[in-house]
């Protein structure tokens, strides 16, 4: 039994090795079957996308090739080949074009080829059906195409050769207009006896184009939308026969869409910029509009017909271009009721050309610690053995020239120094290939920064003043002071304060409470300067009595961690955390905490949907207090 024993024991271990050894990664292709309708002469973008999952390390590699192409309507696709780790997500887009004298569908088939990071040979095919409309249009819309419509521009049964019937019937009377909004409006109208439909049609009262609504439907009412806010409308309805003839006619009828809080929805953006452009991406700025939140933008590659959109705040960088591509792209103001603007004018740029270098990173996350007020480290994930480029430049000067730092080989650290304090960089790194070129910037830093720490003061004080008030009941009192490096700033005063109480900071020196501030007497208050590192003082005055003037240095109150974030953000309090809420820059709402945490004081927020740039956090203890943090999403 001892020889059998002594037998099994390695068996099973070689098979356990075996099987892990066996475990590979798969790449998916979807989808592998699509259907597109394009007319004729006009380009169209089909994309595929390829996922990779599993749990092993390596690279999966992957190509594709034609199989079988029928005609000339298949022009490229791009990329055709590439390497892809687990979680990583690539795109492949097919472009087809083809001029049809009639309308015509073709197949066409292609093979993709992969390998796995063990070394295993996959294989399948994707098919893409594409329908060429040979483009005759139906101009007034009654359903007989142009090329065979005698009147293209009256409606008209088939019957007359798309020409219209004489009709007698009277117009709809009794009209009105309904649930007018700033975009929107119903038209309505009593029925015609007889009638085999209605025929509508409005236009701007400015305007000279009628649109038309509906040319034969039996409904008494229609409703019209995508209107321009304040503005004056006019519409008509005339009464079909049977013979699709059509009578006069009734009277025009005025309305006016209400006004929209977004009063410069009509204005589109200016001032349009592309900057940082390199073979593969680039940041797209331009000039805010007054009152607009949020902007949609839309950008392609030239002489294509597909519009890739998107929406931002202020600014967006785009990361999946080709190299020496000529790019064209718009903005327009969105509305928070989801009314669009305008587009702008159209503003182009030029991507730079492939450096043959095609070395990239796998993960897309840098690591920043070690803040201080003239520097920090920045980490990152070790793809070569040739070295790296590193670039920065202050975040808000867009145009100006990036200082260039080259790492040694093998180095993935670089500690910044001498930076200005309290400032907004913008950084972004590229892995070095061997023949000495670099590779693709780290995308997902494209859009992002770092700051820096203000110089902190190293304590707070204060002057003798009435620090024995009764003039007020409030029991608990905070003061905080917006950093500023070059001037004093006065401190927000709580809803039951005096009115009077002056406050000051000056950055790298103190906060001083000046003579007439007020407090009752035995009363807690406290000062501190937000974003300071932990290494400043916070201070609490205990006893707020004339005899008594001892200050104490206590604990940071909240620590919010890790930050920079990808996702999960954890809050750390010393007091009970009653809620809170996570904003953008123009303090639009992202995320609300509950409101009672039943005096918990951590709190753990999941920001995975949210997009790379600034929020401000801002937690409400139970006291009342409430704290704002800095948080940078990567």
């Amino acid at each position: 039994m001892k020889h059998i024993y002594y037998k099994i024991i390695p068996i099973l271990l070689l098979f356990f090795t075996i099987a892990s050894w066996g475990q590979s990664n798969s790449i998916t292709f979807t989808p592998k079957n699509q259907s597109v309708t394009v007319n004729s002469g006009e380009e169209i973008e089909v994309n595929v996308r390829l996922n990779c999952y599993g749990s092993q390390p390596g690279a999966s590699s992957w190509f594709i090739n034609t199989n079988q192409i029928p005609d000339g309507g298949y022009q490229n696709y791009w990329p055709g080949t590439g390497a892809i780790y687990v979680g990583d997500v690539t795109n492949v887009t097919f472009r087809f074009k083809r001029t049809v004298s009639a309308t015509t569908t073709s197949t066409y088939k292609f093979r993709y080829d992969w390998t796995d990071q063990i070394g295993n040979p996959h294989n399948g095919y994707i098919n893409i059906t594409v329908t060429y409309n040979f483009n005759d249009p139906d101009t007034d819309g009654d359903g007989i195409p142009d090329s065979q419509d005698s009147c293209p521009k009256q409606p008209g049964p088939a019957s007359n050769n798309g020409c219209p019937e004489t009709c007698s019937l009277s117009p709809p009377s009794t009209l009105t207009t309904s649930a007018i909004t700033y975009n929107s409006a119903t038209l309505n109208w009593s029925s015609v006896s007889g009638n085999n439909g209605y025929h509508s049609q409005y236009k701007k009262n400015a305007g000279s184009t009628w649109t038309t609504i509906s040319p034969s439907s039996s409904s008494l009412s229609q409703s019209i939308s995508n209107l321009e806010p304040n503005t004056q409308y006019n519409w008509r309805v005339r009464s079909r026969c049977s013979n699709g003839g059509y009578g006069s006619y009734s009277t025009v009828v005025n309305f006016n869409t209400l006004d929209s809080d977004c009063v410069n929805l009509s204005t589109p953006p200016n001032g349009l910029l592309a900057y940082d452009i390199t073979s593969h991406s680039a940041n797209l700025s331009w000039n805010s509009v007054p009152n607009e939140q949020e902007y949609e933008v839309r950008y392609k590659r030239q002489g294509s017909s597909f519009w890739s959109y998107t929406y931002n705040y202020f600014n967006f960088a785009i990361n999946d271009l080709a190299g020496s591509t000529t790019c064209i792209w718009q903005v327009r103001n969105l509305c928070f009721d989801n009314s669009y603007g305008e587009w702008s004018n159209e503003s182009s740029f030029v991507t730079l050309p492939s450096t043959g270098c095609n070395m990239f990173f796998t993960r897309y996350s840098i690591v920043v610690d070690l803040n201080t007020s003239n520097g920090f480290r920045m980490r990152w994930e070790n793809v070569n053995n040739y070295g790296y480029l590193i670039q920065y430049r202050l975040y808000d000067q867009i145009t100006s020239q990036w200082i260039s730092v080259n790492v040694p080989t093998n180095q993935t650290e670089y500690i910044f120094t001498n930076l200005q304090p309290n400032t907004k960089y913008k950084i972004r790194v590229s892995p070095k290939c061997s023949n000495g070129d670099f590779g693709q910037w780290m995308t997902r830093w494209n859009s992002s920064y770092y700051k820096t720490h203000p110089h902190c003061p190293n304590d707070i004080t204060r002057e003798y003043g009435n620090y024995g008030s009764f003039d007020f009941d409030y029991l608990h009192f905070n003061y905080k002071a917006k950093n500023n490096i070059f001037s004093s700033v006065s401190l927000n005063e709580k809803k039951n304060s005096n009115p009077h109480i002056n406050v000051q900071f000056s950055a790298g020196n103190s906060i001083v409470l000046k003579p007439g501030f007020n407090v009752r007497n035995g009363d807690i208050f406290r000062a501190h300067i937000e974003d300071c590192t932990s290494t400043s003082k916070i201070s609490e005055e205990k006893d707020t009595s004339l005899e008594s003037t001892s200050l104490f240095e206590v604990k940071e109150i909240l620590k919010t961690y890790p930050n920079p974030i990808e996702n999960l953000l954890h809050i750390d309090s010393t007091e009970a955390i009653k809620g809170w809420t996570l904003t953008n820059q123009i303090g639009s709402v992202h995320l609300n905490g509950i409101t009672d945490l039943n005096n918990q004081k951590k709190a753990t927020i999941n920001t995975d949907h949210l997009a790379i740039g600034m929020y401000f956090l801002r937690v409400t203890l139970l006291s009342s207090e409430v704290i704002t943090k800095i948080i940078i999403k990567e």
